[in-house]
């Protein structure tokens, strides 16, 4: 099948809830910051060098209301303890 002839980058889940020290979600952090990240940047500057497509994709909830009849998480709630997140810090 080979690499195609249109190559684009997409990132996925790598928000600051997923890399960033002290937040909930983090991934280990030894890794992230001496594999995952490093690895991302050298990426992303070799797919901006050659003007190429780069594309990030994340989950994000509006209504975060376990009891409410129209949540949009799903069984999010029942994998992941939300209720550690502050909805309002626009870092995470």
């Amino acid at each position: 099948m080979g690499f195609g002839k249109r190559p684009a980058l997409v990132s996925v889940d790598l928000a600051n809830a997923w890399t960033r020290p002290g937040n909930p979600f983090t991934c280990d952090q030894e890794k992230m910051d001496n594999e995952i990240i490093p690895g991302m940047q050298k990426l992303l500057k070799a797919f901006r060098a050659q003007s190429l497509p780069v594309v990030h994709v994340t989950t994000a909830y509006e209504i975060t209301d376990r009891n409410a009849p129209f949540t949009d998480m799903g069984l999010w709630h029942d994998k992941i303890p939300v209720d550690v997140v502050d909805l309002k810090n626009k870092d995470l």
